[in-house]
């Protein structure tokens, strides 16, 4: 999905960990040539170009469903429809950019997850032109995949980290995990530290891909206005699954604190942790 990834898992025999690892490795793989806008033959490029999949993969019907709770439960802010926005504005600041010549309202009238109809059959968009980027909810989803397979295989004690975080239980010594939490505009210093034992942990932050040089049109689009709101410098949000943390981090990132707050607080197990532009940290439940 175009994220680093890495596990630590402790198990008192080397092979049956490795042999773990390696049921891991390809179940992220072939997760990633459904959900992957990198992958060229992934289900994801084919559903976009096509405006329709037949016999969609289970998982992604799945993903579907889970990416509609959470953009009711955010008012509409999560929304796997931006694409065009995204790619709006990737035309718009390439040195070829042709973006000019379609306003962004016409780019707009094709966002909006109202118009994705899915059943175990069939996925398809209302309108043409649309199309879906799974990548604010995707990583996580894949992130609790290879949690439940090692839980499911005996294993008690692992961090898993394929784009976002989710522990299994505490560490080997019985220690809570530390997730270090990097400054976004200084990657290499941490600003803070959140301690999980069987949750998951997202940050998400504008920097992560900017389409200027200033930064001010970033990856992190707004589905009802076409634009990338920056009201802070990170979104970090702590949850019971990694599907959870990573689609509400990419909401959050768009929403004002005190949508952020009511949101928060109607989902079990949901803490933010804020890092303004102004660098000041607020924190709901953490």
């Amino acid at each position: 999905m175009g994220a680093e990834a890495e596990l630590s898992l402790y198990h008192e025999d080397e092979g049956t960990a490795r042999d773990a690892i390696e049921r891991v490795v390809a179940e992220a793989r072939r997760l990633e040539r459904i959900f992957s806008l990198y992958h060229p033959s992934s289900k994801l490029i084919e559903l976009n170009a096509n405006g329709a999949l037949a016999s969609p993969p289970p998982e992604m019907v799945d993903l579907l469903e889970q990416s509609r709770g959470f953009w009711k439960a955010t008012g509409g802010t999560f929304d796997p429809t931006v694409q065009p926005l995204f790619e709006h504005y990737a035309d718009r600041f390439s040195s070829l950019g042709s973006a000019k010549k379609q306003p962004l309202v016409q780019v707009l009238d094709r966002v909006g997850f109202e118009n994705v109809t899915y059943t175990d059959e069939l996925v398809s968009f209302k309108k043409p032109g649309m199309a879906l980027t799974l990548n604010g909810i995707a990583q996580g989803y894949i992130t609790d995949r290879v949690h439940d397979m090692l839980k499911a295989a005996g294993f008690k004690s692992a961090l898993v980290n394929m784009g976002e975080y989710r522990a299994l239980g505490t560490k080997s010594d019985g220690a809570l995990w530390r997730i270090g939490i990097a400054d976004a505009k200084k990657p290499w210093q941490l600003f803070d530290t959140l301690e999980v034992s069987g949750g998951a942990i997202a940050t998400s932050a504008p920097s992560g891909a900017t389409f200027d040089a200033d930064g001010q049109h970033h990856h992190l689009l707004h589905p009802l206005l076409g634009t990338s709101p920056s009201y802070y410098r990170s979104v970090t949000v702590k949850a019971p699954s990694a599907t959870c943390a990573d689609a509400l981090s990419t909401a959050f990132s768009i929403m004002p604190v005190d949508d952020i707050k009511r949101v928060a607080l109607q989902l079990a197990g949901v803490g933010v942790l804020l890092r303004t532009q102004a660098d000041e940290q607020i924190r709901v439940n953490v």
